[in-house]
């Protein structure tokens, strides 16, 4: 949606819909202002999107779309997706890069709005919520002014049209006419002349193009202007200011110079850079930045308008008429400075456009003969500011030229008199310099303070003069008077000396040089002779301290002890490097007469080496100022060992390659396995160490460099200690270095506090006190105890013991099984749905189990899957008709031969119906159930048919048929036998004959006769001869008869068994065969298995066996003409039909029980061909079932079948019974879990904490033992080492005048290392103390890199052979804020750090991530999502408040020009800082102030001087002492590395005019580039709460207006200050009633004591770490009474033991919490009882805290009122006083009356309170008492007692008159008792009452405090509110008593009295 606008900016709209019951809020930042230079220069149209849930939402919001909806010819419909949001959560999207069409922002003429739609819409395309935003689009050549996008104006400088090369080349011919050469080489000459040249000679090609002026559009540098480009101005040679600044900015620009475009109110000029520099902003507001660089000759800037005067105007007269734009009465018209280069750096291209689109031609003007101005005086471009080529060699010249400064911007060579300064006026000199010397403490007095000042004078023309004789005598007096004068007025001279005194103290904090000197003299002198300007440079300095002892005393000025004067070195090299002018001679020590240093001497030298250099002079002035040398000594030191410093590698790959990688072998141990990797024997940190301060302080002590990253609060400090304790152990030699002394002294302290400061000797200044020194020293060399290493040992080892085993239980319990599954992960899922358990695996339970099975649990789990997805498809159908289908595998071939056979299988089951049914009517039979088994036993009737056909079927039929089938065997067996004997013998045997013949008796005659041959031969004849007659014939041998005897018994045996055979034809005599026999068994047992199964057909056998034998035995003869007979032959006929069609479904997968009713099959078949299309499902299900059973599911599929679960449910309830099964075993096979004990591990925790506290403290014994082994003796017989200890003995032994520390150093040498193994210094101090060989350090550790350059630090680092980096590089970066000399410029560019090239090194980087300092996590939260990836582990505080940043709003304005403050802001400051100060809770809280300039500091340090003169007892908190930290005002650039309690951040910067809608968007150092590293540094000072004071709310930010991201991060802080954590993407809070669990055990615990009435709040935090349940105190719901901590993912995280159950618990003990742990193996085990202890030590905890609660109550009530007594007792005696004065007035005065008439009667003239007490006064009292009590009836003995307190003078009363009033009332009064609060009163016993009707807030002519609400009153309070508000009771209470903020006592109270009404 779009509409066209006319006429200028309008507001834009934000509208927000939300449906009613939404409740869910888009957040979304859209650019005001877009233009086709914006989108061309990648500005994006969306900056930020946020999707919030309130936490008072509790819904879930699954599957959300936000959408942009499209705008026709301009945008296409954009989507983002969201998965899941939830209550208290932020989400931020992904900004996506919206382009619109270029022919269309091309081609648009006039403004145009555009209307953004977006819609957040749910997964049913419902719109949630809507937002529009409107962007207004500017035309192609529109520049939006300096409220819209003013950086775009650098996309209107277009250096490439022809237009502009035409003009650059005609340049270049007046230059070459012009005798300057055709080059046009500006930067390149190095020189200024030549772009100043270059510009000229703009000016005048330009000029001759004779340009017409037109008047730009009013109001054009607010709200913008069309603009006319080179190639436009070529066409109408007609040109605005704006338009003719962009066409000279694209000239100079196409020339190689760095040009500038001035905005003011209503006007525009440009201008350019004579060095090869840019601003440090793009856009820069301040105009007297811009003033002291024009004045500088830096920068140039013109009037451009005057190229179209008719008359010639030359570039002088346009340069002038533009610093006249600049000046002091211009500023308020002042906009901005845009700079080119800066906007070019930061990627704002020239805006590219379709040139066929313009016609563009080059300049054809006549050429006018215009001579080229001379050249004015301007300085030589430095060596600094020159461009050189990039080399090792030129490398090092450039760090020496940077740490040696010989530009104007130094003040020891350019002192500007406006300079913050004390100008003196001393007569003697020498005297003074004497008296400074001996101690002397000066205090200052202001000449105009003096008798001989002359006040009708002009105060800035008069002055002290040397040639005054009066004044001369004045000042020699006030000099014996310890008095300097001072030649300034008196306002100015306090406060120079106040500017100063903070100047020194805080550059002596941050850089650790002493910059306050006594200025003795000036060389006066000029870049050139002929210029007019001229510049001073200091030549003796004195080192000087200024002193005070509070804010009301004066201040001192006092010479440094033990300093000498110097002469200003810096200008000794800049003389000579510069100008050839040698003062070497005062380098080394200055020439002394009588009295000291020879100053007229020194003085007349220096005029005679400047003599004859024109401009040169000396002035005899005496100044106190700022001055520093500390980068001379740097410089001087890098020069002096130029040829070692590549002896460090590290140092030789800055040099050499620094912009490739530094090759290293490098050795880190992983986080997560510290335990295991670093032995405890090895590794010494005497101070608390996580485990990544511990991988750090182990590879310190390793050959190897590396960058230490150390966000804010990451126990930075504490890792150096560590480091240096644990490398001194190694025997190593240790180089601390740090710029900031408070850096040095945290970590010295912390060396102090574990008893290792005496190997560390800190030398971090030239403050360094010789005698300090020595003394340190000599206890170093003294001090040689230390721990016995057996003692060491035994430690380590228990250490190692304790660590072993708590590490053990945590591996063993979330160690993974085959499984992919731990004991926790189990006994979490089970302790949550315990007594939910629906069935069980019916698995083994063996040890390890789980290893033996088949198959994983995935396949498993997915098993499981497939079976809920298989049966959630066919929960619908008739499962009964398709269990018959039992085919796992479909196809359509498949289904429609089911279905076929199907439909055959009707068609036969209906026939054979038919024919079964017939077939039973002929049988007489009862119709059966028809099934399978019915119809196989009418078949079954059809065989005994035919078995009835081919034989007799009756001995089957009759009784004993088992025992005949036996017999048959059994004779078939013995015939079989006879057979075989027989088919032995001779044909002529026969049975029957054997039968017949005496065998027997034959058999026995042969038998007698014994084996006689004899008598065989007589048997054998005998028996032949009885043979003849039997029919055998005779026998050959006698042996025979044996066989024929057992042949005869078988047949006699068979004979007698074969007679019922016979009986029923079965034995046919001895011809029947065994094989007949056999087959007639056979057959018996076929009909009788057909027989019983046609037994079926009936309930009674009976019948059938009756029907068989009327048919089949009695009727056989005629069976083929029975009817039964063809019946039951249709019947078979049939029933094969059947039975096919039977096999094919089979085949089909179908199985048909057999005894199931064929009816119902036939009903179920049916169904299935109905529901055919649900086969393939079926199929499915059944495959599924097949696969569970296979792999032992078989419990699960029956589980669900039978429904014992539901669908739903199964997975979990499978995991369930896999846990159930799994976990008992995983316990069982792990020793340490199954002999698991709460009680005995806790026992070992506290071992552990104890060891290794214990092994922390005697860590430093050890190291101690360790170097002392490496001290010489006292007894030295090493002739070396005799010489070099032989110096430290004798300068020990002196008293006084020890040799400087350097030579002290220089006579030790590296043997001092032995001694003191570590040393702290910083840069300056290493310069300044060691000498150029001095390299005996093993590691140098270099700490605030970020501030730190490489030129500052390579001379510290190398030094050593190794180096660690320490620093973070998401904080400040160097500046030359506090550099040796500098300017006071403020913007001054931002430079490289030395942490910045390691980094480009790529050395290896480990970052320190627990954050200890924040005591409550919103205070890290911002920086830690903004700048460390949310990788910060931060801890929870034990309050329950939302944020501990809030935003203080002050109605301030912002002071632009000189003043850059913000008054109002800066009182308000002050004024909160009182009010601390003052305030007996709050003042135990340390304060910093923060600010973002230091005009505002300055600000706020003075309004605070004046707070602490008028409240004398907050002084002592501007002190530092031992015990407690002094309030600090800091700027953002010297703040880094302090912390305070409470950090007050004043921006300073806003609106400049009351009720403005709009402001500047430059914020100083914030719009610099990185200038969110700033911002990190400020916001992350606090450990408790950060307080913003801003004259500005975030939407005044507007972010189309710059493209800074240190600004777009303010607004987000801002954002964060007023709306909190919510305000922060990505970002869950843990809100009261949003439950989020680590685990399912935590889960359970919560409900477990949920039940129990502990409130719980879980996973209390915001980072990684969370505390896993929060319990509430039940009296304070702001506040956790414990945290219980389980042993989850967030114990098992920690990679270490002493992580774990040491460090982390002792943080959080610290941030107020009582720590409780449940352990769930013990819980496991038995439930109940884990609970009911951690239930009992709950109580136990709140007991104890209710206890304290009562104590501290106690105390603060008899302390208060001890107060109120003394108060009102101090006020009785002051008012006593006051009467008594009154009344002597009085007495003296001729006319009371006339005292009474004009002075109004006080309530104290009436009542004394010196009578209070007495008895003559209790009548007087009582009868007040009455009058109270009748006129307001109903009210608190604590009202009345106050009321009348206030009647007596008193402003408050003690619990003595309480008590007085009590006794005098109640023999008459209505006295009425109730709990908890105070009596009412009335004025009888008869007036008391049980409720009060709610009187109204001001009942009795004034607004009472709630608090004094009677009881009676209070129910009637809540009466009425109840009664006019049902739905919210409180809100009307708050209401009726105008409470505007609802404190949670105030509704806890409120609750209570309505809780009574019920």
């Amino acid at each position: 949606m779009l509409h066209q606008q006319e006429h200028g900016p309008r507001p834009l709209m934000e509208e927000t819909y939300l449906l009613p019951q939404a409740q869910i809020q888009l957040e979304i930042d859209v650019i005001s202002t877009f233009s086709l230079a914006a989108q061309q220069n990648a500005y994006s149209v969306i900056r930020n999107i946020q999707v919030y849930i309130p936490e008072n939402n509790q819904s879930i919001y699954r599957d959300l779309k936000l959408k942009l909806c499209g705008i026709d010819g301009w945008l296409d419909t954009v989507d983002w997706f969201i998965d899941e949001v939830t209550s208290g959560q932020s989400v931020r999207l992904p900004i996506k890069e919206l382009k619109f069409p270029f022919e269309t922002l091309f081609g648009l003429t006039e403004e145009m709005v555009l209307q953004l739609d977006f819609e957040l819409v749910d997964s049913e395309d419902k719109i949630i919520c809507k937002k529009t935003h409107e962007v207004s689009v500017l035309p192609s050549n529109f520049w939006g002014g300096e409220t819209r996008q003013p950086d775009l104006l650098a996309a209107f400088v277009k250096p490439n049209g022809l237009y502009v090369e035409s003009l650059v080349r005609k340049v270049a011919s007046v230059l070459e006419t012009g005798g300057h050469g055709r080059s046009v080489d500006g930067y390149q000459s190095n020189t200024r002349e030549k772009p100043y040249l270059m510009l000229a000679a703009l000016w005048n090609v330009i000029f001759q193009e004779k340009l017409a002026y037109v008047s730009p559009p009013q109001g054009f540098a607010k709200t913008g202007q069309r603009i006319r480009l080179a190639a436009d101005i070529s066409q109408s040679k007609m040109t605005a200011c704006l338009d003719s600044s962009i066409l000279f900015a694209s000239c100079i620009e196409a020339m190689g110079l760095n040009p500038v475009i001035a905005i003011t109110q209503g006007h525009a000029f440009a201008g350019a850079w004579l060095i090869d520099e840019k601003l440090p902003v793009l856009c820069n507001d301040d105009p007297q930045d811009i003033r002291k660089r024009f004045d500088n000759r830096d920068l140039v800037l013109f009037e451009t308008t005057l190229v179209t005067n008719a008359s010639a105007v030359t570039f002088e007269q346009a340069k002038e008429y533009a610093r006249n734009l600049l000046g002091e009465d211009k500023e308020k018209e002042f906009v901005m400075v845009l700079d080119i280069a800066q906007a070019r750096s930061q990627s704002i291209k020239p805006l590219s456009t379709i040139e066929e689109a313009r016609i563009e031609s080059e300049s054809t003007s006549e050429s006018i003969e215009l001579v080229l101005p001379e050249t004015p005086p301007l300085p030589p471009v430095r060596a600094e500011e020159r461009i050189v080529e990039d080399s090792p060699e030129t490398r090092i010249d450039s760090w020496c030229r940077k740490l040696l400064d010989l530009t104007k911007r130094n003040r020891l060579l350019n002192f500007n008199d406006r300079s913050v300064s004390i100008k003196l006026y001393c007569p003697d000199i020498a005297n003074m310099e004497d008296m400074l010397a001996d101690g002397t403490k000066f205090k200052f007095l202001s000449t105009q303070e003096s008798p001989y000042f002359d006040s009708d004078r002009d105060s800035e023309l008069f002055r002290f003069q040397t040639g005054s004789e009066i004044h001369k005598e004045y000042a020699l007096n006030q000099l014996k008077n310890k008095v300097l004068l001072a030649n300034q007025a008196p306002k100015r001279v306090e406060k120079s000396a106040i500017e100063l005194f903070r100047k020194a103290k805080n550059d002596l904090e941050e850089s650790g040089s002493n910059t306050l000197f006594l200025a003795l003299g000036f060389l006066k002198w000029k870049e050139n002779a002929d210029d007019n300007r001229s510049f001073k440079a200091p030549l003796i300095l004195i080192p000087v301290n200024l002193t005070r002892k509070s804010a009301r005393a004066p201040i001192y000025v006092e010479q440094v002890q033990g300093e000498d004067p110097i002469f200003n070195l810096t200008l000794i090299e800049f003389l000579l490097s510069e100008h050839d002018i040698n003062l070497n001679e005062f380098k080394y020590g200055l020439p002394e007469d009588e009295s000291g240093i020879d100053v007229p001497l020194i003085w007349h030298k220096v005029r005679q080496a400047v003599s004859e250099q024109q401009g040169f002079e000396v002035v005899e002035e005496l100044v106190l100022s700022s001055f520093s040398f500390a980068k001379y000594l740097m410089w001087k030191d890098l020069k002096d060992r130029l040829e070692v410093l590549k002896e460090n590698q590290f140092v030789q790959h800055l040099v050499d390659n620094p912009k490739e990688a530094y090759i290293q072998t490098v050795e880190f141990v992983e986080q997560h396995k510290v335990d295991d990797a670093i032995d405890p024997a090895e590794v010494f940190t005497p101070l608390n160490c996580d485990s990544s301060q511990l991988v750090a302080v182990d590879a310190s002590a390793k050959e190897q460099d590396f960058v230490l990253e150390g966000p804010p609060g990451t126990g930075k400090s504490e890792t150096i200690a560590n480091i240096i304790a644990h490398n001194i152990g190694k025997g190593r030699k240790v180089l601390f270095v740090a710029e900031k002394m408070a850096a040095l002294n945290v970590v010295y302290k912390r060396l102090h506090k574990v008893g290792l400061d005496h190997l560390c000797l800190e030398l971090h200044s030239n403050k360094a006190n010789k005698k300090a020194v020595l003394d340190q020293l000599g206890q170093a060399w003294q001090f040689r105890e230390g721990l016995n290493p057996e003692t060491w040992a035994m430690h380590i080892s228990d250490l190692k013991d304790k660590k072993d085993k708590l590490n053990d239980y945590v591996r063993e319990l979330h160690k993974k099984s085959k499984s992919d599954i731990s004991v926790r992960d189990a006994i979490s899922k089970l302790a949550l749905n315990k007594g939910n358990i629906k069935f069980s695996l019916d698995w083994p339970l063996e040890l390890g189990a789980d290893k033996t099975l088949e198959n994983d649990y995935s396949t498993l789990k997915g098993a499981v899957l497939q079976l809920k997805i298989a049966f959630e498809d066919i929960y619908d159908l008739d499962i009964t008709s398709f269990l018959y289908v039992n085919a796992s595998s479909w196809s359509n071939v498949w289904q429609s031969q089911l279905i076929q056979r199907i439909d055959e299988w009707d068609s036969q089951f209906e026939n054979i119906f038919d024919r079964f049914k017939s077939t039973l009517d002929i049988l007489e039979l009862k119709l059966p159930e028809m099934t399978g088994k019915s119809l196989s036993a009418l078949s079954s009737l059809h065989k005994l048919k035919e078995f009835a056909t081919s034989r007799n079927i009756l001995f089957v039929l009759k009784p004993g048929l088992n025992e005949r089938l036996k017999l048959i065997e059994d004779i078939a067996l013995r015939k079989e036998k006879l057979d075989e004997l027989i088919s032995k013998q001779d044909d002529s045997i026969k049975i029957e004959l054997l039968l017949t013949a005496p065998i027997r008796e034959w058999h026995s005659e042969y038998e007698a006769a014994d084996n006689s041959r004899f008598r065989i031969f007589f048997a054998k004849w005998k028996i032949n001869q009885q043979v003849k007659g039997s029919g055998f014939q005779k026998f050959k041998h006698l042996s025979i008869l044996s066989e024929l005897l057992q042949t005869k018994d078988l047949a006699e045996a068979i004979s007698k068994d074969v007679t019922e055979l016979e009986n029923l034809d079965i034995w046919k005599g001895w011809s029947t065969t065994s094989e007949e026999l056999i087959a007639t068994a056979k057959f018996g047992k076929l009909v009788k298995a057909r027989l019983n199964e046609a037994l079926f057909l009936t309930d009674d056998p009976a019948n059938i066996l009756v029907l068989i034998n009327k048919y089949f035995v009695d009727g056989r003869d005629y069976l083929d003409s029975s009817l039964l007979v063809s019946k039951l032959d249709e019947f078979n006929s049939t029933y094969i039909g059947f039975e096919k069609v039977q096999k094919d479904l089979f085949d089909s997968g179908v199985t048909l029980p057999f005894d199931s009713d064929l009816t119902e099959i036939s009903k179920s078949l049916a169904n299935v061909k109905d529901n055919q299309a649900k086969l393939k499902s079926w199929c499915e299900w059944v495959n599924a079932k097949d696969i569970a059973t296979n792999i032992g599911l078989s419990t699960v599929e029956q589980a669900l079948s039978s429904g014992v679960v539901s669908s739903s449910e199964l997975l979990e309830q499978f995991e369930l019974a896999y846990y159930s099964w799994l976990a008992p075993l995983m316990i069982d096979e792990s020793q340490v879990l199954r002999e698991f004990k709460a009680s005995t591990h806790e026992a070992t925790i506290d071992a552990f904490c104890k060891l290794d506290e214990e092994v922390a403290k005697i860590t430093s014994e050890y190291i101690i033992a360790l170097a002392s082994s490496r001290v010489p003796s006292k007894e030295i017989k090493d002739s070396k080492n005799d010489q070099r200890f032989g110096v430290l003995a004798k300068e020990i032994q002196k008293k006084t005048r020890h040799i400087p520390i350097r030579a002290l150093i220089n006579e030790l040498g590296e043997s001092l290392l032995e001694l003191t193994p570590c040393m702290m210094m910083s840069p300056l101090s290493v310069a300044q103390f060691l000498p150029a060989d001095f390299k005996g350090f093993d590691l140098v550790v270099f700490d605030e890199a970020s501030q730190m350059t490489t030129w500052d630090s390579v001379g510290s680092i190398a030094r050593g052979r190794n180096v660690i980096i320490v620093g973070d590089p998401k904080q400040m970066p160097p500046t030359n804020f506090f550099s040796a000399g500098a300017s006071d410029a403020p913007d001054e560019e931002d430079l490289e750090s030395i942490l910045d090239q390691a980094l480009a090194a790529r050395l290896p980087l480990k970052r320190l991530m627990g954050h200890y300092r924040s005591k409550h996590e919103t205070l890290i939260a911002f920086s830690n999502s903004k700048y460390y990836e949310n990788s910060l582990v931060t801890y929870p505080s034990s309050e329950t408040k939302e944020s501990a940043v809030s935003l203080h709003k002050v109605n301030g304005l912002y002071a632009k020009g000189k003043g850059r403050n913000n008054v109002k802001e800066a009182q308000a400051v002050v004024n909160e800082i009182t009010r601390r100060l003052l305030d007996k809770q709050l003042r135990n809280y340390s304060i910093g102030v923060v600010t973002l300039n230091s005009e505002q500091q300055r600000t706020i340090e003075d309004l605070l001087d004046d707070a602490r003169r008028n409240n004398p007892d907050i002084e002592r908190f501007f002190h530092e002492s031992e015990t407690s930290d002094s309030v600090f005002v800091k700027n953002l650039e010297s703040v880094q590395g302090d912390e305070r309690d409470i950090i007050m951040l004043s921006l300073g910067y806003g609106p400049t005019e009351p009720e403005a809608k709009t402001m500047s968007m430059n914020f100083g150092p914030l719009n610099k580039q990185g200038g969110e590293r700033r911002l990190n540094v400020a916001i992350t000072r606090a450990t408790t709460e950060i307080i913003v004071f801003s004259s500005f709310s975030s939407s005044m930010i507007d972010l189309s207006r710059t493209s800074s991201t240190a600004i777009e991060h303010l607004k987000h802080y801002l954002e964060f200050a007023e709306r909190g954590p919510v305000a922060l993407a990505e970002t869950v809070r843990a809100e009261h009633g949003v439950d989020q669990f680590d685990s399912d055990f935590e889960q359970a615990v919560a409900n477990d004591l949920r039940q129990l009435g502990w409130k719980v709040q879980t996973q209390v935090g915001v980072s990684k770490f969370r505390v896993d349940l929060g319990i509430l105190h039940p009296d304070k719901p702001g506040c956790y009474i414990t945290g219980v901590e389980c042993d989850g993912a967030t114990y098992h995280s920690s990679p270490a033991a002493r992580d774990r159950d040491r460090v982390r618990q002792i943080i959080l003990e610290g941030l107020g919490w009582n720590i409780v742990r449940l352990w769930s193996t013990d819980y496991f085990v038995d439930a109940e009882t884990a609970i009911k202890k951690l239930d009992l030590r709950l109580n136990e905890i709140l007991e104890l805290e209710r206890e304290k609660d009562r104590l501290l109550e106690a105390e603060a009530e008899a302390e208060a009122e001890a107060e109120a007594e003394a108060e009102a007792e101090a006020e009785a005696e002051m008012i006593h006083k006051d009467h008594e004065n009154n009344a002597i007035e009085q007495d003296a005065l001729p006319n009371k009356n006339i005292l009474s008439k004009s002075v109004p009667l006080r309530a104290s003239d009436e009542f004394d309170s010196n009578n209070y007490f007495k008895p003559e006064y209790k009548a007087r009292l009582e009868k007040l008492v009455k009058e109270i009590l009748r006129e307001r009836p109903g009210i608190t003995l604590h009202t009345l007692a106050l009321e009348i307190a206030n009647l007596h003078g008193l402003t408050r009363t003690s619990k003595k008159q309480v008590d007085y009033i009590r006794e005098l009332i109640t023999p008459w009064a209505g006295i009425k008792e109730n709990e908890g609060y105070s009596p009412t009163i009335w004025l009888s016993p008869e007036d008391k009452c049980e409720l009060i009707q709610w009187r109204g807030l001001n009942a009795f002519g004034y607004e009472r405090n709630w608090k004094e609400l009677a009881y009676e009153e209070a129910l009637g309070l809540a009466i009425y509110a109840k009664t006019n508000n049902k739905l919210n009771p409180i809100e009307e209470m708050c209401s009726e008593l105008g409470l505007k903020r609802k404190h949670e006592t105030t509704i806890k109270q409120f609750e209570l009295w309505l809780s009574l009404l019920e």
